[in-house]
């Protein structure tokens, strides 16, 4: 369950006012935003549509802005496992020797994935430039 219902629940009066006020103001809002679009729509029937394309272009890329920064934080928060498994121990679900097993463990999976990512992006660059590389190991015998 959410924060938002569980206060809802123990505070069902002042969900209410808010809830009727709040309403009240994003109706009146709306309303301002709407007359103008009727307006154009009584002169041109095009111009009203276009009006209300332009509106619903900004209210979605609006919307669409809060959802996704409350979903990074989200994510952040969720997906770090060094984070959850700090708090598994906080949280006395683990004993000494299984956080300190347990993080070895992350601690050598990110190492390997670094490895991993380091030598892909090191055999693209030889794929996309494969003279290049040859020369940079000439250079480097040279060199020593």
């Amino acid at each position: 369950m959410s924060n938002w219902s569980s206060w809802m629940r123990e505070h069902p009066f002042i969900a209410l006012i808010t809830i009727v006020f709040g309403g009240s103001i994003g109706l009146a809002a709306l309303t301002l935003l709407l007359v103008p679009i009727f307006l154009l729509a009584e002169a041109n029937a095009l111009l009203g549509f276009f009006g209300l394309f332009v509106l619903a272009f900004f209210g979605y890329f609006a919307v669409s802005q809060f959802t996704d920064t409350e979903s990074e934080t989200d994510t952040d928060e969720t997906l770090n496992p060094v984070t959850e498994l700090k708090q598994r121990y906080a949280r006395g679900e683990l004993s000494d020797s299984a956080f300190e097993h347990r993080l070895e463990r992350l601690i050598e999976t990110d190492a390997a994935l670094k490895r991993t990512s380091a030598q892909n992006e090191t055999n693209q660059a030889a794929q996309h430039h494969p003279g290049e590389s040859q020369q940079s190991q000439a250079y480097d015998t040279e060199q020593a």
